[in-house]
C-alpha cells in the first residue's frame, strides 16, 4: 500500500516519531483509549490525527505534529 510505504519511509528518514512514542507523550495530558490513528501530510508537515475515547465517555480529536509530538489542534466532541 502506498500510504504505508510513505509512512515507513518518513519514519526511516527521521521525519516522524514512532507512533508508540507519540501515543506515550499524548497520554500524559490526554489519557483514554485510542480509537483511530491516521498519518497524513498537510502542507509539507506530517500529522498524526488521533481519536481518543476519554474515561468520562467524551471523544477527543487531536492533530499532533508527527516529528515533535506537539499538539497542533484539539477538538472535544460532546456525547
Amino acid at each position: 500500500d502506498g500510504d504505508h510505504d510513505r509512512a515507513r519511509a518518513a519514519l526511516q528518514a527521521g521525519e516522524v516519531l514512532p507512533l508508540h512514542v507519540v501515543l506515550e507523550r499524548v497520554a500524559k495530558d490526554h489519557p483514554g483509549n485510542v480509537l483511530e490513528v491516521e498519518l497524513e501530510r498537510e502542507k509539507g508537515v506530517w500529522i498524526y490525527e488521533l481519536k481518543i475515547l476519554q474515561s468520562g465517555g467524551g471523544l477527543l480529536k487531536l492533530k499532533v505534529d508527527a516529528k515533535t509530538a506537539a499538539i497542533i489542534r484539539q477538538l472535544e466532541v460532546q456525547r
